[in-house]
């Protein structure tokens, strides 16, 4: 969350965390019993996984004794920038410059040189102490800078100077992302009407790989098999009822 207040998280994450790690547990099992002959019972609850994925941060409370600040967007560990900025039009950036030699290309990347040369924010360690002071300094340079000219430099820096960046995407953006339809992520439905989440488990195996006869199939429509089904277990038909 925020400083100012928890804040939830987009979608149900401790619900697809169960499932994951169910599935885990599952493969687990059957691990098991090919090797032992005994079935194994997989119990996963969804506060237990949750919670899982706070392990870092409970190591370092049982340490410390110091319970984890609310910092939103910013890094835990010492970086900055670590954060997300709005560009021209309005849509955004994720960037993370832990070195030099990044930070300084990004500056000059949103036209801030001077930021680069000013001793509050001389390396790693001073733009952490001083991010209070740096981040509205760098959110009014980037906020000048149309977003996919700044993607496409962001692209092209090499070696030291590359860090990791990434654009904050709507659907709209997702839906079309060159990336997702060469995995296989975007699924058309309802000949082609629809586009749906595809599954990111990529299996590959001589068995098991059904690229070639794979045919996704709809959802069925409002009381597409309402008949048939009657017909199967022997119910009347909707012209007799």
């Amino acid at each position: 969350g925020t400083p100012d207040s928890p804040v939830k998280v987009g979608t149900t994450v401790s619900d697809l965390l169960a499932g994951v790690y169910c599935a885990t547990g599952i493969v687990t099992a059957l691990h098991a019993r090919h090797r032992t002959g005994t079935g194994s019972r997989v119990d996963i609850s969804m506060f237990d996984t949750s919670f899982s994925f706070h392990a870092r941060e409970f190591a370092l409370y049982q340490l410390e004794g110091i319970e984890p600040e609310r910092i939103g967007n910013l890094s835990g560990v010492g970086i900055y920038p670590f954060d997300v900025f709005e560009c021209l039009n309005g849509q955004a950036i994720s960037v993370s410059c832990p070195k030099d030699p990044a930070y300084a290309a990004f500056c000059r990347l949103i036209d801030a040189p001077e930021l680069i040369q000013d001793p509050l924010f001389k390396d790693p360690a001073s733009r952490w102490k001083n991010q209070k002071a740096l981040q509205p300094l760098l959110k009014a340079k980037v906020a000048k800078v149309d977003r996919a000219t700044l993607l496409e430099g962001l692209k092209n820096l090499k070696g030291n100077e590359a860090f990791p960046f990434g654009p904050v995407n709507n659907f709209q953006d997702l839906q079309t992302d060159p990336q997702l339809i060469h995995r296989g992520m975007i699924e058309p439905r309802r000949k082609g009407s629809l586009r749906v989440v595809g599954n990111p488990v990529k299996v590959t195996s001589p068995a098991l790989d059904r690229s070639a006869t794979y045919s996704p199939i709809d959802a069925p429509t409002l009381g597409q098999h309402t008949e048939s089904l009657k017909q199967e277990f022997g119910m009347a038909s909707r012209s007799r009822l």
